[in-house]
């Protein structure tokens, strides 16, 4: 058995870039742990180690320090039902796509509608077209439940406007692509809407943390420092250094979406968009505050 059979597997998909990111023992037990992580949210499902790992690689984020805060588990169920595996699809409709009825019945409560709009998704997602099934593109940095009730709802207003026009349903080519497209209308009034106030709010949470993690996200996300120069500064390890970043951009988040929901009475799915938004571009928000936010002695 090889040294590193998931860096291997991580490199052979076209992971080689992210692969550089790391030391290969370092990035192995990363990677062994993500595995161990995805097993155990759904005991009884079996993916081999190292094709989860090469269905990882096409969803890799930007930065090796940010794999920590994939959804390990939802990314494995996606795998498996990328492979047709039985157990898989059911856990999704039991799981996952049964969930989404609240949502849709807000819509039309009409059994029928939500009836048609599950099996919408069915064929959206499991059926491949030109190439791989749609549910291939979830990428991990959400809630599968998430981005399934969101495909949902986008869905289902399909369904109705073309049922009020007496036409068939269009083809909604947004979710071939996932949730990480261009924005649709509905997500693109939210942002208008609520800017000012996740402006607000964020800049509230940034300045409540510590002074340290201040600092090392201006490093980080405004001077470009790697995580090993940092923890030079600081006198501890590069990995140290990135459990600081990525623990302050998960309580940071946790806390934006607290006050958020508290603030504007937001209903579960308009929340959940809103806020798979907002952490699409967390670190491009994280820099652009940061650039203006005083300096922190720590």
């Amino acid at each position: 058995m090889a040294d590193h059979p998931y860096v291997d597997a991580l490199v052979d998909a076209g992971g080689a870039d992210a692969a550089r990111l790391l030391p290969r023992d370092e990035l192995e037990d990363v990677l062994r742990r993500i595995v161990a992580e995805a097993r155990s949210a759904w005991p009884g499902l079996e993916v081999d180690g190292a094709r989860f790992i090469r269905h990882l690689a096409q969803h890799l984020p930007a930065d090796a320090a940010r794999l920590a805060s994939l959804h390990a588990g939802d990314l494995y169920l996606a795998c498996a039902c990328v492979d047709g595996d039985r157990r898989a699809l059911e856990l999704f409709e039991r799981c996952i796509l049964d969930r989404v009825g609240g949502s849709l019945r807000r819509l039309d409560p009409a059994p029928t509608f939500v009836d048609d709009v599950k099996q919408l998704l069915r064929e959206k997602l499991f059926i491949p077209a030109a190439g791989a099934a749609k549910i291939a593109h979830y990428r991990g940095t959400g809630a599968l439940e998430g981005w399934v009730r969101i495909a949902a709802i986008r869905t289902g207003r399909n369904l109705l406007r073309s049922t009020r026009a007496g036409q068939p349903p269009s083809s909604d080519d947004s979710i071939a692509v996932g949730l990480a497209a261009a924005p649709d209308a509905e997500l693109e009034y939210m942002r208008g809407r609520y800017a000012s106030e996740f402006a607000e709010v964020f800049r509230e949470v940034l300045a409540e943390q510590a002074a340290r993690d201040k600092n090392v996200l201006r490093l980080y996300f405004v001077d470009g420092l790697r995580s090993g120069a940092i923890g030079k500064v600081y006198g501890v390890h590069a990995a140290t250094v990135r459990r600081w970043i990525e623990k302050a951009r998960e309580e940071m988040l946790a806390e934006t979406r607290r006050r958020l929901a508290a603030r504007l009475g937001l209903d579960g799915s308009e929340l959940e968009s809103l806020m798979m938004d907002i952490h699409s571009q967390l670190d491009l928000t994280l820099s652009r505050c940061l650039r203006v936010a005083p300096a922190d002695a720590g």
